[in-house]
């Protein structure tokens, strides 16, 4: 079995991390440094998590590995569960039973389960025409309004071209090319710029987050609407530089928090649960926002949840239901 590479693994933590903050984040959003905080976590977030999820999926898809799909669906059916749970006892929301309706968390892990079949079908047509396809789908989507939540179609149609691109390319190309002193500069500048028109032109930019969560039609950008296509476009670009500086950025080294990234799942799976006892049991909805500091507790409670939800009890338990379908089709071969 082939190592596990630890600059992966230091990458898909980080992410996960920028996955939990921002949803603590956006029940704070009316808070200056919050909102300053969401929207540049989401200038990369995303698009980063599905590109190195397309990086990480190669072996499955061409091991033709139907299991691994199998286990998104059950992973996809046991979030829908926690959701259904946490936001029916604490804010009396039972719109999690609508399984086809994925305005919520569950959208990434069913992404996973349709982009692992579809790769397994085009991933042998030549890369660089898919890809070119998939973004140019991707562009045109927006000016339909009928492309939404449901099925996640917006985000599954927006998103496929970073796993496509992952699975394309070789993790140890990636690494080679992102070790030069000339390129990590370059994301320096890269970054530096993008944090500086989020800290001091927050108002002016606002609006694009509706872009960077790629759910919404182009109808809902005001007067950019006939321009949307164009956005997408620059949003596409934008994001690849982005995933370029983390990569550059991220330790190759070991430390003691790398075997967590190979836990993400779990910590996506989860991290409703402490959210909501967060927010509604604590009652933080209502007095965090005004405390001084307060995008920095809801970070620290995003960082809390992350490592706690990261410890290998919580993730036997979530990997004994999603393996469940493969053990039972085993069982069922056996017999």
């Amino acid at each position: 079995m082939k190592p596990r590479i630890a600059k992966w693994d230091n990458l898909k933590l980080f992410l996960i991390f920028c996955v939990v903050a921002g949803h603590f984040l956006a029940r704070i959003d009316e808070n200056r440094t919050a909102q300053r905080l969401f929207f540049f976590i989401y200038l990369f977030h995303m698009p980063a998590f599905m590109f190195v999820s397309g990086l990480m999926s190669t072996r499955s898809i061409n091991g033709r590995r139907y299991a691994k799909i199998c286990d998104f669906l059950a992973a996809f059916l046991l979030t829908k569960l926690v959701l259904l749970l946490v936001k029916g006892v604490f804010a009396h929301d039972y719109s999690a039973i609508r399984l086809w309706e994925m305005n919520d968390i569950s959208w990434y892990i069913f992404a996973l389960f349709v982009y692992y079949f579809v790769t397994m079908i085009i991933g042998k047509l030549p890369a660089m025409l898919m890809i070119g396809i998939t973004i140019a789908m991707a562009c045109i989507a927006g000016y339909s309004s009928h492309i939404a939540t449901f099925l996640s179609l917006s985000r599954l149609i927006c998103f496929y071209p970073f796993f496509l691109a992952g699975y394309h390319l070789d993790s140890d190309f990636i690494r080679y090319h992102t070790i030069g002193k000339p390129i990590k500069i370059l994301s320096v500048l890269y970054v530096a710029v993008a944090a500086c028109f989020t800290v001091f032109r927050i108002d002016h930019v606002w609006w694009l987050t509706r872009l960077l969560r790629a759910k919404y039609p182009y109808a809902s950008f005001a007067q950019f609407q006939r321009a949307g296509g164009l956005l997408r476009l620059g949003w596409y670009a934008g994001s690849a530089l982005f995933i370029v500086s983390l990569i550059c950025f991220v330790s190759d080294a070991e430390t003691p928090l790398t075997k967590l990234g190979s836990r993400t799942l779990t910590v996506y799976v989860l991290h409703y649960i402490p959210l909501y006892l967060f927010y509604y049991m604590v009652n933080a909805k209502e007095w965090l926002p005004g405390m001084p500091g307060s995008a920095w507790i809801a970070l620290a409670a995003a960082l809390v949840t992350t490592l706690v939800l990261s410890w290998r009890p919580f993730t036997t338990l979530v990997n004994l239901w999603i393996t469940l379908p493969e053990k039972a089709a085993e069982r069922f071969h056996r017999s």
